[in-house]
Formats: C-alpha cells, sequence, structure tokens
C-alpha cells in the first residue's frame, strides 16, 4: 500500500485504502481511519505507541480507536 510518509491522512472509512479496510473488521461499524506515519513517532512505531494525536479522543464519542500497527506508521479505525 502506497501511503503519504510526510503528514497525518485522514479517510471515511469507505475511501480509506482498501488493504486496512480488510484488516479493520468490527462488523461494519468501521467510521472513519487516520494514519499517523512512524515519522511522527520519531522514526520507528514503537516511539508511537501509546500516542495519539489528541483530536483523535473528540472525533469519536462512542469509543477509543481500534489501533492497527503497520510497518510504516500506525492506523486508528474510529467505530460506532
Amino acid at each position: 500500500m502506497k501511503l503519504a510518509l510526510d503528514h497525518i491522512s485522514v479517510w471515511s472509512f469507505e475511501k480509506a485504502p482498501e488493504e486496512i479496510q480488510k484488516i479493520a473488521d468490527q462488523g461494519g461499524d468501521e467510521d472513519w481511519v487516520v494514519f499517523v506515519p512512524k515519522e511522527f513517532g520519531f522514526g520507528t512505531c514503537e516511539d508511537l505507541e501509546g500516542w495519539k494525536p489528541y483530536w483523535l479522543d473528540v472525533m469519536d464519542s462512542c469509543r477509543q480507536p481500534v489501533v492497527i500497527t503497520v510497518d510504516d506508521g500506525i492506523f486508528y479505525v474510529g467505530c460506532h
């Protein structure tokens, strides 16, 4: 999957990369996807673990986003 690694990307779930749609199976309740490149964690995904953009907490009032780590960064999937 080709991702921009110089900025945070946000999609509605239907517009997110197909690879993420396939592995983010939350029973059809997925609403949005945010990708944070590992460069935001100073070069590694481990640096990003436990960190997320503060505004993710106000994007979804139902529950914490699902976290999916890939080689290039971390995906957050909001569900209802």
